[in-house]
């Protein structure tokens, strides 16, 4: 999906009109610590959830999930990405997961909580952001994926989490 030279898509958090490419170089199993492992970003749907998550970025902090220089911020897109280093026991190169990704070609995790359907970002910087952006579904024991319906689960998918978010803050607030 992105291009092997390591650029990533980058938005100026005070103004989004103002975008670019920003050279990060790209990883290898050797920059990785035990326990990390490294994902390569295959396929993102761009909708406009990810319009209100720029929109949005300081005040929700979506903005902290993929850090780079100020005044730049990645915007957050859902899709598919395959493991391409490993140096955590339990995750294998080749797996292939649905989660939260850069607009970038590559994304480094620290899989923790891992269950035999998924797996959380327990980096330190995604610590105090919501849970359900940090976990990473692996496809190959999820029972609604299916290779060819790749693109209706990245637009589809993260209106069902939102659909129960919003159902939990109306209620949380008694329905206003």
């Amino acid at each position: 999906m992105f291009n092997s030279a390591g650029d990533c898509f980058v938005v100026n958090q005070n103004d989004l009109h103002d975008c670019q490419q920003l050279h990060q170089p790209l990883l290898k199993e050797a920059d990785l610590n035990e326990g990390e492992a490294l994902l390569a970003v295959d396929r993102a749907a761009f909708t406009a959830n990810n319009i209100t998550y720029a929109a949005l970025g300081k005040r929700f902090q979506y903005w902290d999930f993929f850090p780079v220089e100020e005044p730049w911020g990645q915007i957050p897109v859902w899709g598919f990405a395959d493991v391409t280093a490993s140096k955590h026991p339990s995750i294998t190169k080749g797996t292939r997961v649905y989660g939260y990704l850069p607009m970038a070609p590559q994304l480094k995790v620290q899989p923790g909580d891992l269950t035999d359907n998924a797996f959380t970002d327990k980096s330190s910087h995604r610590a105090h952001l919501a849970l359900a952006y940090n976990q990473y579904q692996f496809t190959a024991r999820d029972p609604a994926y299916r290779k060819e319906t790749e693109a209706l689960q990245m637009l589809l998918r993260p209106l069902l989490i939102t659909s129960f978010l919003l159902d939990d803050y109306l209620a949380e607030n008694d329905f206003f």
